[in-house]
């Protein structure tokens, strides 16, 4: 398989090791979609549960006991309106 119009459409200059190996790649890149094209799957079953379930959890407002403040406040000691403000993350 020669790639050289794939190679000047995506404008890549490649040595002749680099090509060889890129070729036999890209071949068997085409010969696995060849055989996946090959595959019947209208034909198969599909197993286990396919019901579109909501697998999270319901949000909980939770009331921390007193340890687990005192924990927040030496760890974030910084709080707003009874949120801890924490540095911005980008």
């Amino acid at each position: 398989m020669d790639i050289s119009h794939i190679l000047r459409l995506a404008r890549l200059e490649l040595g002749k090791k680099e090509k060889i190996k890129i070729e036999r790649e890209f071949s068997n890149i085409l010969n696995f979609v060849k055989k996946l094209q090959e595959l019947n799957f209208k034909e198969k079953e599909v197993y286990g549960d396919v019901k579109k379930i909501n697998i999270f959890r319901e949000d909980e407002v939770v009331e921390l006991n007193q340890e687990e403040k005192k924990l927040l406040e030496n760890c974030i000691p910084e709080s707003k309106d009874g949120y801890l403000k924490i540095k911005k993350i980008l």
